[in-house]
């Protein structure tokens, strides 16, 4: 009897630790990037790259979420150029959302933040986006607290003069994965 009370107490932990395991397991050796966050940041990064901003593929990623994402892709909801996304951004997760922020470099470099909850897409936006050719550019930011700042603007042609900013709005990303916009 008391080998039987043994063995249900490991099963209900073991349980109790499945259930409450992030929403991407360490075991699949995914890299989180820490937050704050900037997209200048990860924009103009050069020599460590890599370790601070760990960019996973899409063959690296659970077969649910590769499927998720490819449906994503499919649909091109933002008209970005080109059909795939370069690479991936994980955040830490906020309780049972995992967050991450799909990168795509053909034509623009942009950015769009996707809330993901048992292999469900939450929500996401477009958060950054940035052009050779473009005077249209978006600027984000994360911060620790989940406070998601983007900021629209234009700037020149050439790229040679300061961003004229014409708009900033500020979401919180909800522990249910909701983005939602907050009054500064």
């Amino acid at each position: 009897m008391k080998n039987t009370h043994r063995l249900f107490a490991i099963i209900l932990s073991t349980t109790w630790l499945l259930l409450s395991a992030p929403a991407i397991s360490a075991s699949n050796n995914l890299k989180t990037t820490q937050l704050p966050l900037q997209f200048m940041d990860i924009y103009t990064c050069d020599t460590d790259c890599d370790s601070r901003y760990p960019m996973h593929q899409l063959s690296q990623l659970p077969e649910p979420l590769q499927q998720l994402i490819n449906q994503q892709n499919q649909k091109n909801i933002y008209n970005l150029d080109g059909g795939e996304d370069d690479g991936y951004l994980f955040l830490p997760a906020r309780g049972e959302v995992q967050i991450l922020i799909a990168a795509r470099s053909i034509v623009v470099n942009s950015f769009r933040l996707m809330t993901i909850k048992d292999h469900k897409l939450i929500d996401q936006q477009l958060i950054g986006f940035s052009g050779p050719d473009d005077t249209g550019v978006i600027n984000f930011s994360i911060d620790k607290g989940y406070r998601l700042t983007i900021k629209r603007g234009i700037s020149d042609i050439e790229h040679e003069k300061p961003v004229v900013w014409s708009e900033q709005r500020v979401y919180e990303i909800s522990e249910n994965g909701k983005l939602s916009e907050i009054n500064k």
